[in-house]
């Protein structure tokens, strides 16, 4: 097994396995994508620079980690749209309090999913209420995030006309066909006025509001968008608010 230690500067180092492609040490452990590999090499003979008799390597760029499978690990900067992305592929962030700070602090509304990844930083309902309370999100926005925290304000709204029609499919299990805006958004009304879980898997939901977030992001109505979050905000906590969870399932 090949191992090679690289100093990323004063007192800290890293470990390049190079036999399972991973960078570990000061606390993170890191993927190295398999294309990477042979560069390493090169990397660390050729771009090192002396000080102080212990060589640095400086990373540049937007680097992230990955687990085997493609999960997302750690990202250097989280976006509103990362949060979604994330959410919809169920990935394992490296730092999912960050997700939720982003969701309070750069997002745009208060449909956002956070449940998931408080569920992720192993925190309780309450617990995600204070880490919110103490993000520097305007005032308003922090009160809305707490009470959806605390299962005070749900993405649940009542859905009508062709939504109304999407909401009795996916209680017989049955998955519509979005095609074009208008059905995108009336299965996203569809899905944000779920009550209960119905009788679908988790990724066969998560595969609409996917496809749904697609078909509208290729349009010119970026307005239909604030209607995919809140589906994507209801699946948020249908499947992962801890206080809804149980008696969603059976009510």
């Amino acid at each position: 097994m090949v191992k090679e230690l690289l100093m990323l500067g004063p007192e800290k180092a890293m470990i390049a396995d190079l036999g399972r492609g991973v960078l570990s040490g000061d606390g993170i452990s890191l993927q190295i994508e398999e294309g990477l590999l042979d560069q390493i090499k090169f990397i660390r003979e050729g771009e090192f620079d002396e000080k102080k008799g212990q060589p640095a390597l400086r990373l540049m760029g937007d680097v992230q980690a990955v687990r085997a499978g493609g999960e997302i690990v750690r990202r250097g900067f989280v976006t509103p749209s990362d949060l979604v992305r994330d959410f919809l592929d169920l990935c394992s962030p490296y730092e999912p309090i960050e997700y939720i700070r982003c969701a309070v602090e750069g997002g745009n509304g208060a449909w956002l999913p956070i449940h998931y990844f408080g569920t992720k930083a192993k925190i309780s309902e309450q617990a995600l209420a204070e880490f919110i309370m103490g993000t520097d999100a305007p005032a308003k926005r922090k009160d809305i995030y707490r009470d959806r925290a605390l299962g005070k304000v749900l993405a649940l709204r009542k859905a009508g006309g062709t939504g109304a029609i999407i909401l009795q499919q996916l209680m017989k299990g049955e998955v519509p066909e979005v095609v074009d805006v208008s059905s995108a958004t009336s299965s996203g009304f569809a899905v944000a006025a779920l009550w209960k879980q119905p009788p679908l898997q988790l990724p066969q939901l998560l595969a609409l509001m996917r496809r749904c977030k697609e078909v509208v992001e290729a349009s010119n109505k970026s307005s239909a968008m604030s209607v995919i979050r809140r589906g994507i905000a209801r699946l948020d906590e249908l499947y992962f608010a801890d206080s809804l969870v149980q008696g969603t399932r059976s009510s």
